[in-house]
């Protein structure tokens, strides 16, 4: 499973529905998260890693230039019915117009 990487404008904001264990790791920016039928927001910061705790509508906000990124089987199936494939099948297929073909890597 791969972390899809966020990039969010200044009060720019996105929703999901049904992401519920969905982990969200801020990397720049300050995020404000709400849940549907929560009466409790979420802020995050940079450094800062929270999971989502419920499905239902999802809400989240940039309050200034932000990124995070997000890893969850709920999050791929829902980033990649809005924008087609998965991000990383983006890059594959760029790497093979250039003519790389994948080969082993030994791990050490």
């Amino acid at each position: 499973m791969f972390a899809t990487k966020v990039e969010l404008g200044n009060h720019q904001s996105i929703a999901f529905d049904d992401i519920e264990g969905t982990a969200l790791a801020v990397t720049r920016g300050t995020l404000w998260i709400t849940q549907e039928n929560d009466t409790h927001d979420v802020v995050l910061g940079p450094g800062d890693v929270w999971m989502v705790e419920r499905d239902g509508l999802t809400i989240i906000e940039a309050q200034n230039d932000a990124s995070f990124r997000a890893m969850g089987r709920a999050f791929e199936r829902e980033w990649k019915a809005a924008h087609g494939k998965p991000w990383w099948s983006h890059a594959i297929e760029s790497l093979w117009a250039l003519g790389s073909r994948p080969r082993f890597v030994p791990y050490y």
